[in-house]
């Protein structure tokens, strides 16, 4: 959020604030991605639904963008994950590639980053042994009921 929020301030706008009650939402779909990755819940829901309160990004780690969509070969753009020098993922460098994707992939998700709708927003990643990783981003209007 951090990277997200000092991109946000460039441009004019206010930066996201934190609310524990959406972190943890924010956790569970970063579960959930694992089992369907999907803006459609497994549920059968959507945080993108009009009139939820809610939005959503995902990102998929390696994800890589490229002018003719999205592949997994290394391309040097987009979502990796970060490790450091003892092996374990860099938890704050895999985080500024997932913001760098976010706000650089396409319009959509850059003009989601920069909403003046939202006042919330929580990230949370899920990650596999295999070096994957979810990220799921949901953003909470305000007077959206708990």
């Amino acid at each position: 959020m951090k990277q997200i929020n000092a991109y946000r301030l460039t441009k004019g706008l206010k930066a996201f604030k934190h609310r524990s009650s959406l972190k943890a939402k924010t956790v569970v779909r970063s579960k959930e991605l694992w089992t369907k990755l999907s803006h459609v819940r497994p549920n059968g829901q959507s945080y993108n639904a009009s009139g939820s309160g809610y939005a959503e990004c995902m990102a998929v780690l390696p994800t890589y963008f490229t002018p003719y969509g999205i592949t997994t070969y290394n391309s040097g753009q987009g979502a990796i994950l970060v490790y450091n020098s003892n092996g374990y993922v860099s938890y704050k460098k895999t985080a500024q590639t997932a913001s760098h994707e976010l706000l650089t992939c396409d319009a959509e998700h850059r003009d989601t980053e920069l909403n003046n709708w939202a006042t919330y927003s929580e990230v949370a990643f899920s990650f596999h042994a295999d070096g994957s990783a979810k990220m799921a981003q949901l953003f909470e209007l305000a007077g959206a009921k708990e």
